[in-house]
């Protein structure tokens, strides 16, 4: 539609070149308008009428990294506007919401909007749910104006218009940069799992039994004890063991490194 072709345009939009445009071009954004309209309406099945808050004593790692990313998004599409720099503020926006907020984010929150650990934590991961879409819709805006306009409205975030609601400015007390960066070495041992399992041609509905994760810094360990579930889930493995990286490699298993961090497959 609509939204899909000014998206696109702006996306491809690099000062000094022309725009190269084809079909398949304004597909891609097409897609990306589905997804956004598909993570909207999973936000809004686990949502209630109830007003929600973000207790910040029950956020785990994932919900301080969606939080801080939201502020650093909200500083960079500013800056690019502001620089009349379109398309990275567009493709800025394109990376967040598909990469960020649904891949990783939609997925980790899964068990806690469930109720699978309990129902505090079920209305802490709603309210950042909610915040994240009350940042994500004015930034889409200025682009996608009509999708943006009918999420704005059923997400009910007020009776004005999305037109006339202020632009997002950063909030210092919802940004947690050392979670990030812990959160960054999360995301890359997941990555690094499931490139092992694609290596050993092991079918993504498997479940595997076993893998091992060898690391010395003991906040990396702490963390990663602390993120045994989400990697098992995530890479659908049966246990997930943290051990000390003088412990001996298993025998006749698949192996990688991540920075300091050594992971084998057995």
């Amino acid at each position: 539609g609509a939204d899909a072709l000014r998206m696109g345009l702006a996306a491809l939009a690099t000062q000094g070149r022309d725009i190269l445009l084809s079909a398949n071009k304004i597909e891609t954004y097409r897609l990306f308008m589905n997804k956004l309209w598909n993570a909207a309406r999973f936000a809004l099945m686990n949502l209630d009428d109830k007003k929600h808050f973000i207790d910040k004593n029950l956020l785990h790692l994932q919900d301080k990294w969606i939080l801080t990313r939201c502020q650093e998004v909200i500083a960079a599409t500013t800056n690019f506007i502001n620089e009349y720099n379109i398309g990275e503020a567009a493709r800025g926006l394109y990376d967040f919401v598909w990469g960020d907020v649904c891949d990783w984010y939609l997925e980790m929150s899964k068990p806690a909007l469930k109720g699978e650990e309990g129902e505090e934590r079920r209305r802490t991961v709603a309210g950042v749910l909610e915040e994240v879409f009350k940042t994500i819709l004015p930034l889409l805006h200025p682009f996608t104006p009509f999708v943006t306009e009918e999420l704005w409205a059923a997400f009910g975030y007020g009776e004005i218009s999305i037109m006339q609601s202020p632009w997002p400015v950063e909030n210092k007390f919802l940004r947690f940069d050392d979670e990030a960066g812990s959160m960054r070495i999360l995301q890359d041992v997941i990555r690094a799992v499931r490139n092992l399992r694609a290596e050993a041609r092991v079918a993504p509905s498997q479940l595997l039994n076993k893998v091992v994760i060898r690391v010395d810094t003991p906040k990396t360990a702490n963390m990663l004890n602390f993120s045994v579930e989400q990697i098992a889930r995530l890479c659908r493995i049966k246990s997930v063991d943290v051990l000390p990286h003088a412990a001996a490699r298993p025998a006749a298993s698949l192996s990688c490194v991540v920075g300091n961090i050594a992971i084998s497959l057995p």
